[in-house]
């Protein structure tokens, strides 16, 4: 039994509970992904996270809000397996001071995944505008992109439930802060701006 005594003080009153024994349930991923949000600066010198809108050749979520990222192969260091998949959709995009922030855990469909989440400022944009890179099949995964400020990057159903733009510690406010001091300009071609989001 527990004896929980109440902290009221107008109140003398000493409950009992009975004390419940929970087993701990062990998250087993069947997929394991990691995702790099990549803080930048629009031209008007505000911050804000790189998204990148999925094409018509993607099987999933087909216009809908992404991070560079994806699934890592057996035995892949997360770090290593987002910096394959960044240099892969992005190139020619130099990133710095990557750090994790989250593992968001997440089961839909019977399927067990985890997202290692990173973040990391832009150290280096390409010189003629943003380039996506290529899948298997010599087609893009993204087809559009947009420099979304914090606010509205965690309205987004897409992104992971657990994560957190500006952190919700002291801890998470400074990597924010410190990556923010890091991120140089990113200007992207009209042609490849995405406003469905509504977001100026």
């Amino acid at each position: 039994m527990l004896k929980v005594i109440s902290g009221n003080k107008h109140m003398n009153t000493t409950a009992t509970l009975e004390a419940v024994q929970f087993e701990p349930v062990e998250f087993i991923p069947d997929v394991l992904k990691a995702k790099i949000g990549i803080i930048c600066l629009n031209e008007q010198g505000k911050p804000g996270i790189l998204h990148l809108t999925r094409s018509e050749h993607e099987d999933t979520r087909v216009g809908g809000a992404d991070w560079t990222g994806g699934t890592l192969m057996d035995g892949e260091d997360p770090l290593l397996g987002a910096k394959r998949e960044r240099k892969q959709e992005l190139p020619g995009i130099k990133l710095t001071n990557i750090t994790e922030v989250d593992r968001a855990p997440r089961t839909r469909n019977g399927i067990n995944t985890l997202t290692v989440i990173f973040l990391a400022a832009l150290k280096k944009g390409p010189k003629e505008g943003l380039r996506f890179g290529e899948n298997e099949d010599g087609k893009n995964e993204h087809c559009a992109a947009s420099i979304v400020s914090f606010a509205e990057s965690k309205k987004l159903a897409e992104m992971p439930r657990k994560y957190r733009e500006a952190g919700a510690s002291k801890a998470g406010k400074a990597v924010i802060a410190k990556l923010v001091k890091l991120a140089q300009p990113l200007v992207i071609p009209d042609e490849i701006l995405e406003t469905r989001w509504g977001i100026t």
